[in-house]
């Protein structure tokens, strides 16, 4: 058999990865990839740091198999963090691209000893449609190094392979339009594809949710799960809660027991999901139809995406051939009812598979890589940022994965939107604004004062007492002053009397108030101008409370420095910590500083808090003395994973990818938001409505965003900071009235902030050291335009 006649397609999925070769005699047919199937786990695991070959790399049940030996080394879903640079396994980058090889590499190994070694002349990677040049590039620089010739290799998006495979046995008639619905692990993509002449597709517009997929299924599943042990057997409940060795591999187990219970039920009316810890030992029945109760809304949810993209491509729902489902998550039996009601739902052979065969039909009939991809409109975002230029690709990194937002104490927030090159869309899907010489990035509030970021020109406002608005003295400002920092900014943080920014290049540089440290200069000593601060590795944002601030790395790395009196640093036996201390958590998608305390979500979707708990705001249940030091992360139990978490003075919200969130701890001004001012030690969930995108918590309020671009907050309205006439408390989200739809949300200690897809920034509430900059000291409870 000759090379010349081969072709090899992998499709590197989000939870697993499929091959699919073609053969001159048997046409086109999946890859074995282990001893049990044709679908391998996309999970690796790092064997040692730092990474010198791939052989330091496990790969799919090997690296699962490994995952509880050291779960900081596991990295579950490699795909996710496409746009990260680099991946912390205990304080080394592991390159991205050296996971996608390992994982790649493997399949490549099997292929050719399924051949006797002989290479394939093709070798075709598929992609999200969404994806951009730099993205692919990714898949394409792996293939590289794991020796595979680049002119051998050619991409397919993965919706464009589905066409092909459906039309493959279906005729398609030259002019129709087709949905492909993706539904995998982690996310669910929607492209609408019309048949041209000569049988290829074009993509009319694609959407997707990079937060909706079949692990939230599994979560929702556990979650059932927990509050089903919560009545049976308590003590297996807070055995699971732990953070031992033990406690973790139990937990895993139970995720495990809830993926399969998962898929079981796809076919059987009912499945057992085991919980086993210590002693204990649990079998759990779940049917069918508890099942479709508690995956229902995020269905729907996932079907709105269909005609979503209709009316965005200007197709009428009566004119779409078919819906082609493909992933795993496609075959649960709910899927296909509620995806009946948008159009005919069409469905062939083994859905997980059909992207990697398509892709080996699409490439054998043009010859080539399938046209490049179109502009996608991801979940509806609220703002347009594709064409900003001076964004660098270290600001893509955790930020970007899994849009985490760090929310500060009385302050930050750093909402970064969709950045990758060509994927910018506007809150209502239309065309995108141009940029502009003004375009405001984020805006950060802090105590009395606000700083901003506008094209890496960063400006401060308000309250000046210890010199944290940067200009070099200590006279407050009613309206913005440039601070001279040695480059662009990328990221900012702002705490109760100092400020931090990050610059395009890494470096960190801070100012203000330092008593305790908190400016991370290894001194006490304060500064009305930026000092550079000796951090370890480039920053990509930054999270400031009272008196201590914490910085994410590139690599999702977290350090901390300041006040440690609760040992919100993370650190024993210490008041202060006047440098960066790292925390010992996996990889971090989010990290932010509260009064004091402090709280991360991991890669994984789980979060820990560490520091004070007077009020319940780490999440446990109970409260602890102000005097006591809490320097080891505790783990929230929280009914599904988190993307993101923000932390005020007493309290913690999370918003999880499922699109509920959770709050906890203080609530005597209504700041948890769940209609009531009684504090709760453990998660409630809110009142909000939608998919929040970002959320900042402050003193007393708290505000969040959602993906079409609205704020709400809650909480006291002292002096009108949500908006609400002065002096009211809403315990329950309430809109505030914006001139445009918003990108960023910010809250200080009692004003808030936002920025607009107009670039333009707001502020409103209290206004006594002109933190609402609008050359005043007269507080507002309507938004009022800042001149930055």
């Amino acid at each position: 058999m000759s090379n010349g006649d081969r072709s090899l397609a992998i499709d590197f999925g989000t939870s697993n990865t499929a091959a699919a070769v073609t053969d001159p005699r048997t046409g086109i047919h999946t890859l074995s990839l282990t001893h049990h199937g044709n679908l391998m786990s996309s999970s690796v695991f790092v064997r040692s740091v730092p990474v010198r070959s791939l052989d330091d790399i496990l790969v799919g049940d090997a690296a699962v198999n490994a995952a509880d030996s050291d779960p900081s080394a596991f990295v579950p879903s490699p795909k996710r963090l496409v746009s990260m640079p680099a991946v912390s396994v205990h304080g080394t980058p592991v390159p991205r691209t050296a996971l996608f090889a390992a994982v790649i590499g493997n399949v490549y190994q099997r292929a050719l000893r399924h051949n006797n070694n002989a290479p394939p002349s093709r070798v075709v990677l598929t992609h999200p449609e969404g994806w951009s040049a730099d993205l692919v590039a990714v898949l394409t620089d792996a293939a590289a190094q794991v020796g595979i010739d680049p002119s051998t290799v050619v991409t397919v998006s993965e919706p464009r392979a589905a066409a092909h495979f459906y039309s493959h046995n279906t005729p398609v008639t030259a002019g129709s339009a087709i949905a492909v619905f993706d539904f995998g692990g982690g996310t669910v993509d929607v492209a609408i594809l019309r048949s041209t002449p000569d049988d290829e597709f074009e993509v009319v517009t694609a959407v997707g949710d990079n937060g909706l997929g079949g692990k939230n299924f599994d979560a929702l599943v556990r979650g059932w799960a927990e509050t089903q042990l919560a009545d049976l057997n308590p003590e297996l409940a807070e055995y699971l809660r732990g953070s031992g060795p033990d406690q973790l591999q139990a937990r895993r187990a139970l995720e495990e027991s809830a993926r399969r219970a998962k898929e079981v039920l796809s076919d059987a009316p009912s499945a057992t999901v085991t919980a086993a810890g210590g002693p204990w030992r649990e079998n759990l029945l779940l049917t069918r139809d508890e099942f479709e109760d508690l995956i229902a809304p995020q269905i729907e949810q996932a079907a709105a995406l269909v005609r979503t993209a209709l009316t965005q491509g200007r197709v009428p729902q009566d004119r779409l051939q078919a819906i082609y489902l493909t992933g795993g998550s496609s075959r649960i039996p709910l899927v296909h009812s509620v995806l009946g009601r948008v159009g005919p739902v069409a469905t062939l052979d083994d859905p997980k598979t059909v992207v990697v065969r398509g892709a080996l039909i699409a490439t054998a009939r043009s010859g080539r890589p399938a046209a490049a991809p179109t502009v996608p409109v991801r979940a509806p975002r609220p703002a347009d940022t594709s064409n900003r230029g001076r964004v660098s690709g270290r600001t893509l990194t955790v930020l970007g994965a899994v849009l985490a937002v760090i929310a500060a104490a009385i302050g930050v927030v750093v909402y970064w939107p969709d950045f990758r090159s060509g994927e910018g869309t506007t809150a209502s899907g239309g065309p995108a604004p141009s940029p502009t010489e003004n375009d405001v990035f984020t805006v950060a509030a802090g105590g009395w004062f606000t700083c901003a970021d506008s094209l890496g020109d960063v400006s401060c406002w308000g309250l000046n007492s210890s010199g944290q608005l940067g200009d070099g003295t200590t006279d407050s400002r009613y309206s913005p002053v440039s601070v001279e920092l040695p480059g662009p900014a990328s990221a900012l943080g702002t705490g109760r009397e100092h400020t931090c920014a990050s610059l395009d290049d890494g470096e960190t540089y801070c100012w203000g108030y330092n008593t305790f440290g908190q400016l991370g200069t290894g001194t006490t000593d304060p500064s009305a101008e930026p000092v550079r601060i000796d951090m370890p590795a480039a920053v990509s944002a930054l999270s400031a409370g009272e008196d201590h601030t914490c910085a994410l790395t590139e690599g999702g790395e977290g350090y901390c420095w300041g006040r440690n009196t609760n040992g919100q640093i993370g650190e024993e036996g210490t008041d202060l910590i006047e440098s960066p201390y790292r925390i010992d958590l996996p990889t971090m998608t989010s990290l932010a500083a509260g009064g004091n305390h402090t709280c991360a979500s991991t890669v994984i979707g789980d979060v820990f808090c560490w520091g004070a708990n007077t009020s319940g705001q780490l999440g446990r249940g109970y409260t602890n003395d102000s005097d006591v030091a809490i320097a080891d992360p505790l783990q929230v139990e929280l009914p599904g994973r988190a993307a993101f978490v923000a932390a005020g003075r007493g309290h913690t919200c999370a918003a999880l990818e499922d699109a509920r969130t959770y709050c906890w701890g203080d609530n005597g001004w209504g700041q948890l938001g769940d209609g009531t001012s009684d504090s709760h030690p453990e998660p409630v969930q809110t009142s909000m409505a939608g998919r929040v995108v970002a959320l900042s918590a402050s003193l007393r309020h708290t505000c969040a965003l959602t993906e079409d671009g609205v704020v709400s907050c809650w909480g006291t309205a002292d002096w009108g900071q949500h908006t609400s006439a002065p002096g009211t408390l809403s315990t329950a989200a309430s809109r505030v009235t914006l001139p445009a739809a918003a990108t960023t949300i910010t809250t200080g200690a009692v004003h808030t902030c936002a920025t607009t897809v107009d670039e333009e920034v707001f502020c409103w509430g209290e206004n006594g050291n002109g933190e609402l900059g609008n050359e005043s000291t007269t507080a507002s409870a309507v938004p009022v335009r800042v001149p930055v």
